[in-house]
């Protein structure tokens, strides 16, 4: 039998690739961009809430009289 290269396979490996679901390049290319979206997205939340949680802590820290230094809170 021969592969989508031409190779000859033998049906254990055709019957692996299909249980494992191998995709053609057109497929790998989509599914990377759509994982790069999504990374890109998740990215952006992270980035949203950490500014989040900093603004929160200023806004504590000021209405507190403590002041924030390097991860810890001092009294001011």
């Amino acid at each position: 039998m021969l592969g989508d290269d031409g190779n000859d396979v033998n049906a254990e490996e055709v019957d692996e690739r299909q249980h494992y679901g191998v995709m053609d390049k057109e497929d790998l290319i989509s599914y990377a961009l759509r994982l790069e979206k999504e990374l890109t997205r998740k990215n952006n939340i992270i980035q949203s809430l950490t500014l989040q949680r900093d603004w929160i802590i200023e806004k504590k820290d000021t209405r507190g009289g403590t002041q924030r230094v390097h991860g810890s809170s001092h009294g001011v």
